[in-house]
């Protein structure tokens, strides 16, 4: 018979999670994006561009941060919340929602 999750080890499960991310995201808090931009990364061989962020943290570090479809960097992402360019000229990403 497989083992249920109690509600409680559940809520462990999800405060375990929700620490791991917060810890995660932390340094972005009061970061400054110094510039935007896409790159093609060394090892891949499909062509893609990737969006790369240049922030300065708080504590004066220097973070690039590449956008990523999911964690496994199975491809590039998308930044939803940003206001669409009224280019076009140009194919836009399909946006699911």
């Amino acid at each position: 018979m497989p083992h249920r999750q109690t509600t409680a080890e559940a809520q462990r499960r999800l405060e375990a999670h929700r620490r791991w991310w917060r810890a995660y995201l932390a340094p972005l808090e009061g970061a400054t994006i110094k510039s935007a931009g896409l790159q093609m990364l060394p090892d891949d061989d499909t062509l893609e561009e990737w969006p790369v962020l240049i922030v300065k943290t708080v504590d004066g570090a220097r973070l690039e941060i590449t956008v990523s479809r999911d964690a496994e960097g199975n491809g590039p992402g998308f930044l939803f919340g940003l206001p669409m360019p009224n280019i076009t000229d140009e194919p836009r990403p399909r946006v699911v929602g």
